[in-house]
């Protein structure tokens, strides 16, 4: 998870802004949690798969923060599917 867990530096990817006009990491999601911006998981399901989609855009397939991506995802969506199902019960 470290290259989501911070906004992207600038001084390490001097375009990213320009390219991904809606960034999302990890930080700014536990910020929205803090503040109970969250009205719906999919609001929160939504910024969580932002960030494996911006990676991938801006990342050549193959790079390290595209398999970073790939295999925090592949981590997540099991569990979300399992908080999905146990609050709609």
């Amino acid at each position: 998870s470290w290259p989501f867990r911070k906004p992207v530096d600038v001084e390490d990817d001097p375009d990213y802004y320009q390219v991904i006009k809606d960034p999302m990491d990890l930080q700014m999601i536990e910020t929205k949690i803090i503040e109970r911006r969250y009205q719906q998981l999919v609001e929160f399901i939504g910024d969580i798969t932002k960030i494996f989609e911006n990676c991938r855009y801006y990342n050549l397939k193959g790079s390290n923060f595209y398999r970073c991506a790939t295999s925090l995802e592949s981590f997540f969506v099991p569990r979300l599917k399992l908080l999905r199902s146990s609050m709609s019960n």
